[in-house]
């Protein structure tokens, strides 16, 4: 309001102390008017505009002066409230800096051997380097004919009942593993039924493993050094056992 009583009407504040008082609420009213109408513009304004100046006339009654001054002094306190205007390139909080992912080395993934015949297995991994027919007797109870492939030397064997790949073992031959992310280094995809039924610290153990249900058992065992893979079973079928 000061700043209309100054600039617009060009009355100073002792000029305004000395209006009669009908005078000044028709004056009042005016600036306020004025100040409403500027006051809907602003708001058409974007959102990355500043803040308007706020402006305060404090009216405070003086006490006599010397001799025959008798009045009142105004005193204007101008408060200026501003804002840094916000840029349309400023970054909001939805679109803050995230913290890069840690990179996974990855192993083998050993998801895409699930339930793969002993032909499709050929296939990808070509001929084995042995193959073994046999009887599993398995803790179920249960016998069942079984076939291992072996390829990699030996380090990497599958084992197949009714013609499909039921369980992959790996054996390690220096493989380092990070137990935080050791499932996603064997691209496995994890469940949100995923469940650790051991971690003994040599040894670390998840059922219902896999998202696509492919996986139900992931076993993996340290070797003697720390961070080191000795053996790793990954069991797609867990019926058979």
């Amino acid at each position: 309001m000061a700043y209309y009583a100054l600039h617009e009407f060009s009355l100073m504040p002792w000029d305004f102390a000395a209006l009669e008082t009908d005078k000044k609420a028709a004056l009042t009213a005016m600036i306020l008017v004025r100040v409403e109408e500027e006051r809907r513009e602003r708001t058409k304004i974007k959102k990355n505009s500043g803040p308007p100046f706020v402006f305060i006339w404090y009216y405070i009654p003086k006490n006599k002066l010397e001799g025959e001054m008798k009045g009142r002094l105004f005193i204007l306190l101008l408060f200026v409230m501003s804002m840094v205007a916000c840029t349309n390139t400023a970054v909001t909080s939805d679109s803050s800096e995230k913290v890069p992912e840690k990179k996974v080395e990855p192993i083998i993934d050993v998801v895409q051997f699930a339930h793969l015949t002993k032909s499709e297995l050929i296939s990808k991994l070509g001929d084995p380097e042995s193959t073994e027919d046999w009887v599993f007797d398995s803790a179920n109870g249960q016998k069942y004919n079984a076939v291992t492939l072996t390829y990699d030397d030996e380090l990497q064997e599958f084992m197949l009942i009714d013609d499909k790949v039921v369980r992959f073992t790996l054996y390690g031959s220096g493989q380092v593993y990070d137990k935080e992310h050791v499932l996603e280094q064997f691209g496995i995809d994890r469940s949100p039924n995923l469940t650790k039924v051991a971690d003994t610290g040599s040894a670390l153990r998840y059922q219902r493993v896999d998202k696509s249900m492919n996986v139900d058992d992931f076993w993996l065992i340290e070797g003697t050094e720390k961070g080191y893979i000795e053996t790793l079973k990954v069991t797609y079928d867990s019926r058979y056992f």
